[in-house]
């Protein structure tokens, strides 16, 4: 990467801004390391950009003061945090600058993103884009790209189809996870949901809505699918089972009648025995549904033997339209949404 002066320039002054705080801080061993090692570091660039060294000429410094650097950035930081000391923004944009400079993108985002610097961000997102697709879908989140967001879920998705997690990554996660809890609390359900909507699970639902006409969810955990199934304009019923000796008691929650001659896909969080699976389908049968299907959130766990053979298993396996559920989720929610509940059992 060639460097500019006046890139050095601006990251000298906002180093001086922070080396003012950096020289009254109490932890003066380490707060002395990391403010020698970004001078010496400051000292390189500006070598640099002059022209009086080749990046190749000083490789094995500049390597030695990047790794130096962060090693003490981090200590630093550490020790801030654990005496509950705030840690200046100025600190996290000299990190994100010289990450930059560097051409170390993780560190580079990591500065710029704790500073929330979106026009640092943006210069990691133009920068990294050809070689770290996730780290700058994470930074077209944090600028609040919309374009560059989707580009980047299609492009990570194209390249590795788990490393999508909406859970762990994706801005709307919350909002999903809390009108999922809610959607569950309107059926008497207390217990918070753990919701497990990652890529896998996604593409099951994915299938569930192309390849049939309605869902039954079962309470509790079922209900995060079926939370998401219904976010996708599918028709889903839920009721309420127990197993219970040596079989199951069972309850509608919502009118079933909606089920009658359709192809029914059921959402389950696992299978055990298949006491379970084997009182729902009596009751589907009672409906008059003409096809059975079921989708784990789990997984069948090795007991894949015990699924009652009128039943097709939904796979879990990247689904061509993953994307485009992904982005029609995130669409659903861009505002707080709420859903009540449908077809109440009379």
């Amino acid at each position: 990467m060639d460097l500019q002066l006046d890139e050095v320039a601006a990251l000298e002054e906002e180093f001086q801004n922070l080396s003012a705080f950096i020289s009254s801080s109490p932890y003066r061993y380490e707060a002395h390391k990391l403010r020698n090692t970004i001078s010496n570091t400051l000292n390189l660039f500006r070598s640099i950009a002059q022209g009086t060294y080749s990046w190749d000429e000083v490789e094995e410094v500049a390597f030695k003061l990047q790794y130096d650097f962060e090693k003490e950035a981090d200590l630093y930081e550490q020790v801030m945090e654990r005496e509950r000391n705030i840690v200046p923004v100025n600190f996290h944009r000299v990190r994100g600058a010289i990450g930059f400079m560097f051409s170390d993108d993780r560190v580079a985002f990591k500065g710029y993103s704790a500073a929330r610097d979106k026009e640092g961000l943006q210069r990691v997102a133009e920068r990294f884009e050809p070689i770290s697709p996730y780290l700058v879908l994470r930074a077209y989140q944090g600028i609040g790209d919309e374009a560059g967001v989707a580009r980047m879920m299609q492009r990570n998705i194209t390249l590795s189809p788990t490393s999508i997690d909406l859970v762990a990554e994706y801005p709307l996660s919350s909002r999903l996870s809390d009108a999922c809890n809610r959607f569950a609390e309107s059926y008497s359900c207390s217990r918070r949901l753990q919701f497990a909507m990652n890529s896998d699970v996604l593409s099951g639902v994915a299938r569930c809505v192309e390849e049939y006409d309605a869902a039954l969810a079962l309470t509790t955990q079922p209900l995060v699918t079926g939370y998401a199934c219904r976010s996708l304009g599918m028709e889903v019923v839920v009721s309420r089972v127990k197993r219970q000796g040596k079989g199951a008691t069972f309850q509608w929650l919502e009118d079933p009648r909606v089920l009658q001659g359709k192809r029914v896909v059921v959402l389950e969080d696992d299978v055990c025995s298949g006491k379970t699976l084997r009182r729902v389908a009596r009751e589907l049968d009672n409906v008059g549904v003409v096809e059975k299907a079921v989708h784990f959130l789990l997984g069948a766990r090795g007991c894949e033997g015990n699924i009652p053979r009128e039943y097709t298993v939904v796979p879990n396996d990247t689904h061509p339209q993953l994307y485009d559920t992904i982005m029609s989720l995130r669409e659903h929610h861009r505002n707080e949404f709420i859903f009540e509940p449908n077809h109440k059992a009379s």
